[in-house]
């Protein structure tokens, strides 16, 4: 009976943030601001296919803490139609990974001549600098 008792309270006492509506956290519960939304209808309008340099490089790990509040893994691949270069997306891939850190390094150095050489390689088109990254 006692362990019952344990069992049901530890229980109910882990499902009070679903009851209270707290699933998620509130930095993942943000509005995106419309700028996103905006880039997505230029792209599906004028190009919906050329790939996507997401810049700067995360700033925690695989994270970027944006100053409207989200806090984590690249979005932009949800909003947008393009394909998005950017080290979250290209784990599991040697090639990819390999590609986005060479990328990253060159952006980081302000190798303005290997940056470009690296874009025109790995074939992107555009640079998305998002400045509301922290």
């Amino acid at each position: 009976m006692t362990l019952g008792v344990l069992i049901t309270g530890s229980t109910l006492f882990y499902m009070e943030y679903p009851f209270l509506g707290k699933m998620f956290s509130q930095t993942a519960l943000v509005s995106l601001p419309n700028e996103y939304y905006d880039l997505q209808r230029y792209l599906l309008e004028n190009d919906s296919t050329g790939r996507i340099y997401y810049a700067p490089p995360s700033n925690e790990n695989y994270f970027r803490i944006y100053q409207w509040g989200f806090r984590g893994s690249e979005f932009i691949s949800y909003v947008v139609p393009n394909p998005v270069m950017d080290l979250s997306t290209a784990i599991g891939s040697s090639y990819g990974e390999g590609a986005v850190k060479n990328i990253e390094k060159a952006f980081k150095a302000g190798d303005v001549l290997q940056f470009e050489n690296l874009l025109q390689q790995y074939d992107a088109k555009y640079i998305l600098v998002d400045r509301s990254i922290s």
